[in-house]
């Protein structure tokens, strides 16, 4: 659950102790304004100690009347947020999720817990962090499956035939290959000699002359008598034909 929030310490409320919560805060603002003693008669007088105690019973002041009124407004914002919370939830997508989270923090329904260094929520916020954190593994895995799909789309990946010729040569055009262009795949027709019917646009060869490759060049370096010319550290082309 820590995980979810990227804290250590997390403490789960109700909205019950929420309530709670602001109710102790609140009073103990009203406390520390009593301290200060008649306030009603108090003013900012001539010492610097005189000026200070008024300025904090001023900002006390403040501090409680717009506290109060937040948690006039606050319960409408909580029900609202609640509720939203609930159908992201029962959505489970990310971005719902996410704009549920932010209006739930901003109707005071989780904070920072300066007891514990840490975060508290209400437990329907802790709810939705972590369907939060599934939703985005699940996004992950879903975009890394998209990315792959994509990739391998874009791959000359062989498709079923166009047809094929009378000597049964295969003719083929490779999805994302250019639109205009066919592939041929043909292969050699080994005939003995004097057999020679049908060549016109057939591959045929004599079992000696059948080949892959370019002619052989076995030397792939230049010979000794030639280190003295400019071209002495120069290389052959090199290659085996099969």
């Amino acid at each position: 659950e820590e995980t979810a929030f990227g804290v250590e310490s997390l403490t789960v409320l109700t909205l019950e102790e929420i309530e709670k919560r602001d109710e102790e805060y609140l009073k103990s603002l009203q406390d520390d304004l009593v301290s200060f003693g008649d306030i009603d008669t108090m003013n900012r007088g001539h010492s610097r100690a005189e000026r200070e105690t008024f300025y904090k019973v001023d900002r006390l002041r403040r501090e409680i009347t717009n506290f109060t009124e937040q948690m006039q407004s606050l319960s409408e914002e909580r029900k609202q947020a609640i509720e939203d919370l609930k159908d992201a939830i029962d959505d489970g997508t990310v971005k719902t999720l996410r704009a549920a989270m932010r209006t739930a923090k901003l109707a005071r329904l989780s904070g920072d817990d300066d007891q514990t260094n840490g975060v508290w929520a209400l437990d329907l916020i802790r709810d939705a962090a972590l369907e939060l954190k599934n939703a985005e593994s699940r996004k992950r895995v879903t975009e890394a499956q998209k990315d792959l799909i994509a990739k391998r789309d874009k791959c000359f990946i062989r498709t079923e035939p166009l047809g094929r010729d009378r000597y049964q040569s295969c003719f083929i055009h490779f999805d994302y290959d250019q639109s205009s262009r066919v592939w041929t795949e043909r292969d050699f027709i080994l005939r003995s000699k004097g057999n020679v019917d049908s060549e016109n646009g057939v591959l045929m060869k004599l079992p000696g002359e059948a080949c892959i490759g370019a002619e052989d060049k076995s030397e792939d370096f230049l010979s000794v008598d030639d280190r003295g010319q400019p071209t002495a550290k120069s290389f052959l082309d090199f290659c085996r034909q099969e």
